[in-house]
Formats: structure tokens, C-alpha cells, sequence
């Protein structure tokens, strides 16, 4: 099944390449976001249920007419920590009213997450977690960290496999850009 969903959005990748050299309206990306691949279509998600850190469930269409900017990761992956840091850096330069930012940890044992973020003094308003790797059914998940653009009714906008530099200044521009765009778009 993950390879199945990994050719899925190699295709998908593919065909939004060609889109996005057709289009006059694509944005051009930061050079730091050269791998994020943008799609022709939103790509809905299957439904699943998140918990936090609080147990209190969460799903990807929760953040209503925003983009969700939803980052994989593992208290087992080295690129993860500044993958992380700098996630935590962008967020205040973003407007919540049109961006949300959400880790989603794939760690199997909970138990793991809190003093991982304690030792790196991550804090972050929305965090998830994923014990039973859910999200593996919908996204490839063989590659953290990973980030997947989110529209505001969930479905898949977006995507990028590896580490980002999201602390650049010439992120959070092109995000809220983005986010404007997509929005626009969206029925």
C-alpha cells in the first residue's frame, strides 16, 4: 500500500509539473522550496482521527478555510530537530487566520514525544500525534520529515519529502501567498 501511494504522488508530481509550467498563475517558489511540489487538482484525503497531546481528536478538515501546513516527523529522525526548530520559527511571521502549522509526530511510543520537546524547547499551538501510523495509508510516510500543504477543506494542495529550511524570510512570504491563492480557489 505505502508504494502504491508513493508512485500515486510520483504520478501526481509529475502532472503537476507540467501544470505549473502551463500556468501563468504559479507562483514562483523561494529557491529553499524548489522540491515542493504544488498540485493541479486538491487530492482529497481519506478520513482519520488524530489525538494531541491532551487526547483530544483532531482531523485534517478541522482547520476550516485555512492551510495546514502538516510536517511528519519522529523523535528518531536527526533532520527532524531542525526541520522542527525552524517550523517553530516560521510561525509567528504567518497569519493564523490563513496558515496553520501542525506536527504530526509518527512516534509509536508517546512516551517519547514530551521529553523531546522539552529538551529541544519545541512548543507549538497545534501538535498531533499519529501512534498507529494512520496517516501512512493516505501519505508516504518512508521519508521524515516530510510536509504536506493541506487546502482548508483538508484535501492534499502540496507537498515536499525531506528537510526544508523553513526559518529562510523567503518562506512564510511565499506561504501566505499561497495560502491566498489556494483559498481563492477553493468552492
Amino acid at each position: 500500500m505505502k508504494r502504491y501511494l508513493s508512485w500515486l504522488l510520483l504520478l501526481l508530481w509529475l502532472l503537476s509539473v507540467d501544470y505549473a509550467q502551463a500556468n501563468a498563475h504559479t507562483l514562483p517558489k523561494p529557491m529553499v522550496l524548489r522540491q515542493l511540489v504544488t498540485l493541479q487538482h486538491p487530492q482529497p484525503l481519506a478520513p482519520i482521527t488524530l489525538r494531541d497531546l491532551q487526547g483530544t481528536p483532531h482531523t485534517f478538515t478541522e482547520n476550516n478555510g485555512r492551510m495546514t501546513v502538516l510536517s511528519l516527523w519522529a523523535t528518531w529522525c536527526t533532520l527532524c530537530v531542525r526541520d522542527l526548530q525552524h517550523l517553530q520559527q516560521l510561525i509567528p511571521q504567518l497569519d493564523p487566520q490563513q496558515l496553520s502549522v501542525v506536527p504530526l509526530s509518527i512516534d509509536e511510543d508517546l512516551t517519547l514525544v514530551p521529553p523531546f520537546l522539552q529538551q529541544h524547547q519545541l512548543q507549538f499551538p497545534q501538535l498531533w500525534l499519529d501512534p498507529q501510523q494512520q496517516v501512512a495509508d493516505i501519505l508516504p510516510t518512508d521519508v521524515v520529515p516530510a510536509t504536506f500543504l493541506l487546502n482548508g477543506n483538508g484535501e492534499l494542495v502540496g507537498f515536499v519529502r525531506g528537510y526544508v529550511d523553513w526559518a529562510d524570510a523567503s518562506v512564510a512570504p511565499y506561504l501566505q501567498q499561497l495560502a491566498q491563492q489556494i483559498t481563492e480557489e477553493q468552492p
